[in-house]
């Protein structure tokens, strides 16, 4: 028996596949993790060297990996646990929750499909039944209570139950599915209440609690949750739900005064903080249904399972120590610090008047950071979309003049600096009356500006691209390669810019993309559909090889690198493959509802362009997950919500 299981590294997933290598030693479990903030590899050290084992790090809805991996092990089995499954951070950003939870769920049933599986499995969640009033405790969920969400994570699993189910009941998949109450125990991630409240007690840190803690939980012991799931997909009934509930309800704040006991730590130590928007009062399951038909009850009562987790997390604070002295520390502050309280970060961006500067002020004043753009232009020339930076502040700035820029940047005092502008007509770089501007902007401006910023001791983020090196081959260019070779003035200018700031600070990102598009200005999709609804035929190449970079999903990516200190070179563009510039144009028609016909041609027979261009654009961009960011979404999903926004 061979079982997939995705999300394998994260709380859940990792004791369940500890769980089923001890219960079923004969079977081969395959763990499949992107490795996001939650996911954790060292979780799965005790199992690497088990031959039945195998860890695969890939992304559930890279569809060309997940059929790779199908092709390879020929599952029996696949249970689904990889979702992003934080409120709060669903609250926040919504639409990596969409993604994963929605589209991942879709393209492994449609690997289950493909190749055939004996059982789908989707782990869900008891909060797509949405809340039961405090003052009812005779009240239960069922699996007959209708869905009823209050977040955008519980949102986004409701829809992913009902794709699973919509699957069986069109395609035949023969797919069960399991809602659960909260799970408790070891490995879990310390954002979630009880291991923060260990973490945080046991440093004697605040012990935040969402307004005065009464919401009550249904708690459960994640290897009782283990044990139900397998034996639902050994014995559930196909097309089925099964509610897993631990007949353990608890209220937060008296679940915060127990670890408090328990650590020997004064109640002082709680911190009430403001509700989360939306925060259910009450969830409670009644899992009579997988009692009558597999016998399963829960074995671990809460004061058992509450002790036998704090003793796991005093035996191992390694673990979760290690966690905390990453991202988690930046998401702590975020999440939890006064939420009333705008964030001191203060940021100057160059080039707002281009597509990404425009969004990346938005994307500051979104999360209420103090931000001051700069363009060449007297004043802010960008679109007039009435977004906020049409009315953020904004000071006109050469940054080809070093006093000008000194003086600018010295009386701001920001703490970061995101540096968007640059030359970027990459034919017109040719011109030989041309070139000396090109590099004053690309290579002297930046180094002006990393100049300050190395007087100041601010961080400073380089937006640089591909061309830097030769673009040959078909291997993807690694973040650290340092074989540069230039095509062109463009290419060359923007190395030039990408060694001023390496050479001149410590407290860096250097970020390539390739394939720009935005709402704020030109760009080849807005050209494309243009041309598209003017002429029966377009001739576009299909030697050129990369993925498109959203300026508003990179915007979300730069913010969150500043919020950090893991400097360095990064490669970000969006996930969804690698295509060329004619996959895209076909991609970009069907969305558009344009039935334009398309036909490819190679570079040198569409010929036209002045400056030579790559035809290996790929950029791995797998150092960011290591580094512990979030990916930015797939290409075909950014271009759905680009058409949208700039109305095309």
């Amino acid at each position: 028996m061979t079982i997939i299981v995705t999300g394998g590294a994260g709380f859940i997933g990792s004791n369940f596949v500890f769980y089923m290598l001890k219960k079923h030693p004969d079977y081969r479990i395959i763990c499949l993790d992107k490795l996001t903030y939650a996911g954790n590899l060292s979780t799965l050290a005790p199992v690497m060297d088990n031959p039945q084992f195998r860890f695969v790090k890939g992304d559930i809805c890279d569809r060309e990996a997940v059929y790779r991996l199908f092709e390879e092990e020929k599952p029996d089995i696949v249970v689904n646990f990889a979702a992003e499954s934080h409120v709060d951070r669903s609250i926040e950003d919504p639409g990596i929750f969409l993604q994963t939870n929605i589209i991942g769920t879709a393209t492994m049933m449609d690997a289950c499909r493909k190749y055939g599986i004996t059982r789908y499995h989707q782990v869900s969640t008891d909060e797509v039944y949405g809340d039961l009033p405090l003052d009812r405790p005779d009240l239960f969920f069922t699996e007959e209570t209708p869905i009823h969400t209050s977040s955008p994570y519980s949102s986004s699993k409701a829809a992913a139950d009902l794709l699973v189910l919509a699957y069986h009941r069109t395609y035949g998949l023969p797919v069960t599915i399991s809602r659960c109450s909260n799970n408790y125990g070891p490995y879990h991630f310390p954002e979630k209440l009880i291991p923060l409240m260990i973490a945080n007690a046991l440093n004697d840190k605040p012990l935040p609690v969402y307004g005065e803690g009464l919401n009550v939980r249904d708690w459960l012991y994640v290897e009782d949750h283990c044990k139900a799931i397998d034996l639902i997909i050994h014995n559930g009934k196909v097309g089925e739900v099964y509610n897993i509930g631990g007949h353990n309800e608890m209220k937060n704040i008296d679940i915060v005064k127990l670890i408090c006991k328990e650590l020997g730590k004064p109640e002082s130590l709680i911190t009430h903080v403001t509700d989360r928007k939306g925060h259910d009062m009450r969830y409670a399951i009644d899992p009579t249904k997988i009692h009558r038909e597999l016998g399963w009850l829960p074995e671990t009562m809460f004061r058992d399972g509450i002790k036998k987790t704090i003793q796991w997390y005093l035996d191992n604070r390694t673990w979760w120590e290690t966690i905390l002295s990453g991202e988690y520390q930046d998401y702590y502050e975020k999440m939890y610090g006064n939420r009333e309280e705008v964030s001191r970060m203060k940021f100057f961006v160059t080039g707002v008047g281009g597509q990404l500067g425009h969004d990346v002020m938005n994307e500051l004043a979104k999360r209420g950071y103090e931000g001051v753009g700069s363009d060449i232009a007297e004043t802010y020339s960008g679109v007039a979309d009435g977004s906020a930076v049409t009315t953020m502040p904004y000071v006109q700035l050469d940054i080809t003049d070093a006093q000008a820029v000194e003086k600018v940047i010295t009386e701001i005092k920001p703490d970061a600096v995101i540096h968007c502008a640059a030359w970027t007509a990459v034919d017109l770089a040719e011109d030989e009356d041309k070139i000396e501007t090109v590099r004053a902007i690309n290579a002297g401006g930046t180094q002006h500006i990393a100049d300050v910023c190395k007087k100041l001791d601010c961080k400073m983020t380089y937006l640089s691209t591909d061309y830097v090196f030769n673009g040959q081959g078909t291997e993807p260019w690694q973040p650290d390669c340092k074989a540069y070779q230039p095509l062109n003035v463009y290419g060359q200018t923007k190395l030039e810019g990408e060694l001023a700031v390496a050479n001149t600070l410590d407290k860096y990102f250097i970020v390539r993309i390739a394939w720009v598009f935005g709402l704020n200005g030109k760009n080849f999709i807005k050209t494309m559909v243009q041309v598209g609804r003017t002429h029966d035929t377009v001739r576009v190449v299909n030697d050129q090889i990369g993925t498109p970079t959203y300026t508003l999903d990179l915007a979300r990516l730069l913010v969150d690198m500043n919020e950090t200190e893991r400097y360095g070179y990064y490669h970000a563009t969006n996930e969804g493959g690698y295509i060329s510039w004619y996959d895209f144009t076909c991609e970009i028609y069907k969305q558009a509802g344009l039935s334009t016909n398309i036909i490819p041609v190679t570079t040198e027979e569409y010929g036209l362009s002045k400056a030579a261009r790559p035809s290996n654009s790929r950029l791995d961009k797998s150092k960011l997950v290591e580094a512990g960011f979030t990916p930015l979404p797939t290409w075909q999903d950014a271009l759905s919500r680009y058409l949208k926004e700039a109305n095309l």
